[in-house]
Formats: C-alpha cells, sequence, structure tokens
C-alpha cells in the first residue's frame, strides 16, 4: 500500500466513478495513510473534494479532546485541534471553512452551499439536516465502525431498548451492517490506490439498519469475534486508535 501514489486526478476520477456529484451534501471521514501517498497530502485530499463538489457542501467532523476527558475550559473553535486526523485538521483551518462554535465535544467545520444553516444549527442537528436533504457520507479508507452516522443511527433504533452487547464495544460491531448496506443498495464502493471508498445514502441507510436490526435482533448482541475484540475499547486505547486510524 505505501508504494501506492494517488494523485488528485486521479482521486476526482475515483470519486466521480463513485457517484459523487457536485452539488452533494456530503459529510467525510477520512485516512489520509490510507491511500498509500498522496500527491499533496491532506490538503490535496481537500482541494480535490471540493473541486468535485464545487457546487455543494463538506462537512467534516472535528472532535475534540473533550469526547475523551471532561473539559470546562472555554472552547475555541478556532484553535483547539480536531481529533479525527490530519484532513480534518487541515480543513478546518481553510479560511473558507467554518467550525460550528456552540459544541465543544462534536463540533463539525462546513464549507459551502449549507454552510450558514449547518453553523447556526443547535449542536447535534446536522444528523437531522442531512436526512431531510438528501444528505450522504463518504468514507475514505475507514469502515462503519468509525462513521458517524451509523453510530447515530444505532443509538436512535436502539432508544429504550434492552441490548447485551456491551455499550462501550458497540462501534466495533458497526461493520455488522455493512451487508444489508450493500443488499439495499445503500452503499457503492470502490477503490482508489490503496483506499476503500464508501458513498453511503443516510436517509436510505437509516431504513436499512432499522431492517438489518427487525431481521436478526441479536445483530449488535452476541459476543464479539476475537477480531473484533483486538480493537481497543477503553477510553485512552480508543483514543490512540482513532488517531492511528486517520492519520
Amino acid at each position: 500500500m505505501l508504494d501506492t501514489t494517488v494523485t488528485g486526478s486521479v482521486f476526482a476520477k475515483c470519486l466521480r466513478n463513485l457517484g459523487l456529484r457536485s452539488d452533494d451534501l456530503l459529510m467525510v471521514h477520512a485516512s489520509l495513510k490510507s491511500f498509500g501517498y498522496f500527491e499533496g497530502g491532506a490538503e490535496g485530499v481537500i482541494d480535490t473534494l471540493m473541486s468535485v463538489v464545487k457546487d455543494g457542501t463538506i462537512v467534516m467532523p472535528t472532535y475534540t479532546r473533550r469526547c475523551f476527558q471532561p473539559d470546562s475550559s472555554a472552547f475555541e473553535p478556532t484553535t483547539e485541534p480536531s481529533t479525527n486526523g490530519i484532513i480534518t485538521e487541515c480543513f478546518r483551518q481553510r479560511q473558507d471553512v467554518i467550525r460550528q462554535p456552540n459544541d465543544p465535544r462534536h463540533p463539525m467545520a462546513v464549507w459551502g452551499r449549507d454552510q450558514k444553516a449547518l453553523i447556526e444549527a443547535r449542536p447535534g442537528s446536522a444528523y437531522g439536516f442531512f436526512l431531510e436533504r438528501g444528505g450522504r457520507t463518504l468514507l475514505i479508507g475507514v469502515g462503519h465502525e468509525t462513521h458517524s452516522f451509523v453510530h447515530w443511527m444505532v443509538d436512535e433504533a436502539l432508544r429504550g431498548k434492552p441490548i447485551q452487547a456491551d455499550r462501550k464495544i458497540l462501534s466495533i460491531l458497526f461493520p455488522r451492517l455493512e451487508p444489508w448496506f450493500v443488499r439495499e443498495g445503500v452503499q457503492q464502493t470502490d477503490t482508489c490506490g490503496g483506499s476503500t471508498l464508501r458513498l453511503v445514502d443516510v436517509a436510505s441507510a437509516a431504513e436499512a439498519v432499522l431492517l438489518a436490526l427487525k431481521e436478526k435482533p441479536d445483530l449488535l448482541g452476541p459476543p464479539a469475534t476475537e477480531e473484533e475484540l483486538a480493537r481497543p475499547i477503553n477510553t485512552v486505547e480508543r483514543r490512540r486508535w482513532i488517531f492511528d486510524i486517520f492519520h
């Protein structure tokens, strides 16, 4: 993988072949190192995304250390680093990108058409905004265990319901939902360099989550496999794992 070189033009072609549109409302989760070597680094990835989604909106989660430990200090959206990787950190620092100032734990950074509406929205409402307006998510070299929409969808689906799985490790089981995403046609998959790209329709994925849990109520309940359990689960290890994935 490390011998693979991806240019912006190659990446743009991959994105268009995947089905990305110029007017998309898009949330991105990305791992830079998944490509192998990307010419231009994180900035090159961002430039390419903006050139392809030139008439739409790009959103990236730029969560903070407050996700992992209490912090009562004042939130500084322009300076507090993102814990979601180097691409999100470069993205949030762009002059034409604004980071949500009113959500110190889970702020989103936004560029493009819907920037004003999303920046002014109450904390946590971005997911509803995407559902209502046909938003999609793009996973670049990461799986559904890091997919914030799937976290939100499962939380909504399981709200008030007993579940056998330890909620501390629930997210590492989310890749079990992928066969339903593929079967129901809500996820398109391709590769670019060493990276696997997944483009997911949010509204249809929400329906697929409900369908999966209806067809197999214990999908997220049985004990995790050895491979799944090999992923770190405590707060400190999970933070290091997330950092490693996205860098």
